[in-house]
């Protein structure tokens, strides 16, 4: 399999650092401040790309981030289903739990939300509100279920989809990997899906996705793709429409199977 990617990790306008972490197959991009996004082909016969949006303040939040995606990024070829995936993702956890007696840092957390390909098809995995969406030129379609306060306000029909970006509520978690200390579980929702060469795709932590209506991020493609272009009006938009939080995404197209 061939992926062009095109990521970035940004602290925004207002954050005076980044909790977030994106996997790139082999590499963890982890608090950086980029200017623009960068670009790298990916190839292997089977690949993991993943965002973690951090939790526990300046340092904590990064070192969480950052330490699910490295326990992930070693243990990916045993990524082959969500069973196995579910069990790292708890493995994660109890990783956390260790690194929160040695920094005295109990409670940080993360999102954790990913891809794995193999062959023609991709598991995605979501825990906590970073998604992934399937894109193309006029098309958006949301793939993850975020475990959310407004998740589940917009399920019961209490509010729409602006209302899931704007509720003063938004930041309230369901689940999350966390290091409590605690043998609870994170909840963890799965989809498995083929994969077509052409498919766009844009895994993203909320600080991108709460910038844009869907619309927005729609017109923003134009009635065309490019993912150079795409990623840098991404990027630049969401810094210019606030930048509140931290922005991390990975937009890829799949080049060959």
């Amino acid at each position: 399999m061939i992926i062009k990617a095109t990521y970035t990790s940004h602290f925004g306008n207002v954050r005076k650092s980044n909790e977030d972490s994106l996997l790139l197959h082999d590499s963890v991009i982890v608090q950086k401040n980029m200017k623009s996004p960068a670009y790298k082909v990916l190839e292997g016969d089977s690949l993991l790309l993943c965002v973690a949006d951090g939790m526990g303040g300046h340092v904590n939040g990064e070192l969480a981030s950052s330490t699910v995606l490295e326990y992930l990024k070693e243990r990916q070829s045993e990524l082959i289903s969500p069973r196995s995936i579910r069990k790292h993702i708890v493995g994660s956890k109890i990783q956390l739990n260790k690194v929160a007696i040695q920094h005295n840092a109990y409670g940080l957390g993360t999102t954790v939300t990913g891809m794995v390909f193999r062959k023609n098809k991709a598991i995605i995995f979501n825990c906590g509100d970073s998604r992934i969406y399937r894109m193309d030129s006029s098309y958006l379609e949301k793939l993850t279920n975020d475990h959310s306060m407004v998740q589940s306000l917009y399920n019961s029909g209490l509010i729409d989809e602006e209302g899931m970006r704007t509720h003063p509520q938004k930041n309230i978690l369901t689940s999350a990997v966390i290091g409590d200390l605690s043998e609870e579980e994170p909840e963890i929702y799965f989809k498995e899906i083929k994969i077509k060469v052409g498919m766009h795709f844009l895994l993203c932590t909320d600080g991108l996705w709460e910038s844009f209506s869907t619309d927005e991020m729609l017109m923003i493609t134009n009635g065309k793709f490019d993912i150079e272009r795409v990623a840098e009006d991404l990027q630049y938009q969401s810094l210019i429409r606030g930048g509140r939080d931290n922005i991390t995404f990975i937009l890829f197209q799949v080049i060959d199977i």
